[in-house]
């Protein structure tokens, strides 16, 4: 019997798993989401600062729920600079940002996963900065 979406959710989530939890699933081939989505990061007077955390969490469920994938916690600062003049925005630099998700992902893959998505809800531009250097493993 498949359970239910709300057990589902929490299954797929490491932080409510114990780590002998992990490893069996990672070893059986259960692929990795990080979704990045900043927590403090302005979008008007319409949304919250963590609307894009929101939206990368969701998302991360989504395809989790599609594919059997362990989500990791989300990560909730970026390279955000143009949103740093309104209170409570928070900006990495992009040496920051590119070396926390590469070294986040390497260490996901080197507990198991062969597989490791990042979702995000944040413009297309700021993923070409994450990319990989060539011949890099991650």
């Amino acid at each position: 019997m498949r359970p239910d979406l709300a057990t589902l959710a929490f299954m797929t989530r490491i932080a409510n798993l114990s780590w002998d939890r992990i490893e069996p699933l990672l070893a059986a081939g259960a692929p990795a989401i990080l979704p990045i989505g900043a927590g403090a990061k302005e979008h008007g007077l319409h949304l919250p600062m963590n609307a894009d955390e929101v939206q990368a969490l969701w998302l991360a469920g989504k395809l989790a729920e599609k594919t059997g994938a362990l989500i990791w916690p989300a990560v909730t600062y970026g390279f955000y600079p143009a949103f740093t003049d309104f209170p409570g925005s928070i900006s990495l630099s992009r040496a920051t940002f590119v070396t926390l998700i590469r070294e986040i992902v390497t260490g996901i893959k080197q507990h198991g996963a062969r597989r490791c998505s990042c979702s995000t809800p944040a413009s297309r531009r700021l993923l070409p900065s994450a990319k990989p250097s060539p011949g890099s493993k991650v």
